[in-house]
């Protein structure tokens, strides 16, 4: 078991624009970096890690968006639940 709700109050969303495709508009989603230090598990690779083949050109963190949904499905059950206790008072 696991306090699902202190992890998304951790996490920090934000909205952006890719420098590179300024085209596909405002997004929604986070650093990798930073969702690294709040659930590990969901970003491969590290902050700033260079491509072996062209040291000029940074290797990007990826974040699994998957493997977030079990961590929120949990915090909107906790929610649910701090919910249905103040309902039935």
């Amino acid at each position: 078991d696991f306090d699902a709700t202190s992890l998304v109050k951790a996490m920090k969303p934000l909205q952006f624009t890719w420098k590179d495709e300024p085209m596909r508009g405002t997004q929604t989603g986070f650093l990798a970096h930073e969702l690294k230090e709040v659930c590990s598990y969901v970003v491969e690779g590290e902050k700033d890690a260079m491509r072996e083949d062209d040291d000029s050109k940074i290797r990007p963190q990826v974040v699994d968006q998957g493997k977030l949904v079990a961590v929120l499905t949990k915090a909107l059950q906790e929610a649910l639940t701090r919910i249905e206790a103040l309902e039935a008072k």
